[in-house]
């Protein structure tokens, strides 16, 4: 899907978010804001202070037990490829490293039976630069508020 078609589709877009959209909602409502495919309607949060038209933009949530053996594999088969002349690479052979069980540079199971769930990927709005920080931190505030 374009923005730019769906720009010339249809004559009128509106959102109307109280603020809480969050993942994907956050990333339509961004990104048809910032690219004027749409206007954004807020309501409500605390009256006399800009408010931000969604809670978070990011995309997939990642299960820990699921997520830290591939980049430990990957962290392994980077070292083998790239030598022992890298930060993890160093990392790895530090003195004490095999006695932490290389804690302070692999990802490793979590040592009890606890969950973890992380949001992996951000959001980057392009219009806001190269240098530009993941959308959550900023505040993008609707084009007319209620």
């Amino acid at each position: 899907a374009s923005i730019e078609k769906a720009k010339h589709q249809w004559k009128e877009i509106a959102v109307m978010t109280n603020g809480l959209c969050g993942s994907a909602c956050s990333l339509i409502a961004s990104q048809l804001q910032f690219n004027e495919g749409a206007t954004v309607f807020t309501y409500g949060g605390i009256p006399g202070q800009l408010m931000d038209s969604s809670a978070f933009a990011g995309g997939n949530v990642e299960d820990y037990q699921n997520f830290w053996p591939g980049v430990l594999y990957a962290a392994l088969v980077g070292d083998a490829v790239n030598s022992p002349d890298t930060e993890i690479g160093r990392m790895l052979r530090a003195p004490g490293a095999k006695e932490r069980s290389y804690a302070r540079s692999l990802f490793l199971p979590l040592p009890t039976k606890a969950l973890a769930r992380f949001n992996f990927n951000m959001m980057f709005v392009p219009k806001l630069g190269p240098n530009a920080l993941p959308r959550e931190w900023y505040i993008m505030p609707g084009h007319q508020h209620y």
